[in-house]
């Protein structure tokens, strides 16, 4: 299944305890990843879906603290801001998934 990878987040590392030179922990942080995935299929069951690949910590968080959604049970999860670029690295993705998915239009 092809796969482009809209955004690119960088990591944020966070010490903690012990000494600025020796600290006791290290925690390695950094925002979900927005992809765009399609499949062809020459039975025209072809298909495109978005993914999100969050990290554990912002899925532990939105458990925690649901957010204004109207579904009872449920929270919002974002990317972070999108850049121009990437805005329009999206639609260029999205163009492409939905051709290799379903053909290009006539």
């Amino acid at each position: 299944m092809p796969k482009i990878q809209i955004n690119h987040p960088f990591e944020v590392k966070t010490y903690s305890g012990g000494t600025p030179d020796e600290p006791d922990t290290c925690e390695t942080t950094m925002d979900p990843i927005l992809n765009v995935n399609w499949r062809n299929s020459a039975e025209g069951a072809g298909h495109v879906q978005l993914s999100l690949d969050v990290p554990v910590r912002y899925v532990r968080q939105a458990l925690e603290t649901p957010n204004g959604t109207m579904v009872v049970g449920s929270t919002l999860m974002h990317t972070p801001v999108l850049e121009r670029k990437e805005i329009n690295d999206l639609i260029r993705a999205l163009r492409k998934a939905r051709d290799g998915a379903y053909c290009a239009d006539a």
